[in-house]
């Protein structure tokens, strides 16, 4: 697992740098890929230092997980366009279609080959049943309240879901419910910092997302201490 660690840390320092141009291009409406040479383009950027070591640490993080396996590549992809969509939400208040509503085909084809190399389909079924459940969840929590949830957000949770589910039922809950809480504690200590208010539109998607990481990390973990918890 360490080789894995150290391994997907040096790939998320390219990946990372390359992740200010997609993060600057694709609100703009241009295209999200484009040649290696925006990896090098305006290195002067202010965000590019703090983008690069987070993608190291989480590409770690999930190689230290994972290790060298099947599911690797789906999580790598899922952590790159997690960290871009934030930053997106963060800034511009928006999850862009352009990389949202690929990931269900790319993340899907990628756990999808993981589950023919296993040979775990029952993975894949659980994996397309907690993409259905988290985004009929965000769906229904947006028709109830439709200036808290946004469809960006409902989008973004299928795809979550799809992550989540492939793992288990627990990381699906689990991640579900983290996001619920990360966003209401933000939320709180932005109205403590008087930065914000009950009126303020505060971007969800980075807390979704992180409740997300969370659960893949740790979710058995986290799993166990509550089941313990309930037992004891």
């Amino acid at each position: 697992m360490l080789a894995a660690a150290l391994s997907m840390g040096l790939l998320g320092v390219p990946v990372g740098a390359y992740l200010p141009g997609v993060i600057e291009r694709v609100p703009a409406g241009e295209p999200a890929l484009v040649g290696p040479g925006a990896w090098t383009r305006r290195p002067d950027r202010p965000r590019t230092l703090p983008i690069v070591l987070l993608t190291a640490v989480v590409f770690a993080l999930l190689g230290a997980r994972f290790g060298f396996s099947a599911e690797l590549p789906a999580f790598l992809y899922g952590a790159a366009v997690g960290i871009a969509l934030a930053v997106i939400d963060l800034i511009h208040h928006r999850l862009p279609n352009a990389l949202t509503l690929p990931s269900y085909v790319i993340a899907g084809a990628l756990l999808g080959l993981a589950a023919l190399v296993r040979g775990d389909g029952a993975a894949m079924l659980r994996a397309l049943a907690g993409l259905a459940v988290l985004y009929a969840l965000y769906y229904l929590l947006m028709l109830i309240y439709p200036a808290g949830m946004g469809f960006g957000d409902v989008k973004l949770a299928g795809v979550l879901g799809l992550y989540l589910g492939w793992l288990g039922w627990a990381e699906l809950a689990i991640g579900g419910f983290l996001g619920f809480l990360i966003g209401a504690l933000a939320g709180i200590g932005l109205m403590a910092a008087r930065r914000a208010n009950r009126k303020s539109a505060l971007p969800f998607g980075p807390s979704m997302l992180l409740g997300a990481l969370v659960a893949v990390l740790a979710g058995p973990a986290i799993a166990d201490w509550y089941l313990g918890g309930i037992g004891g």
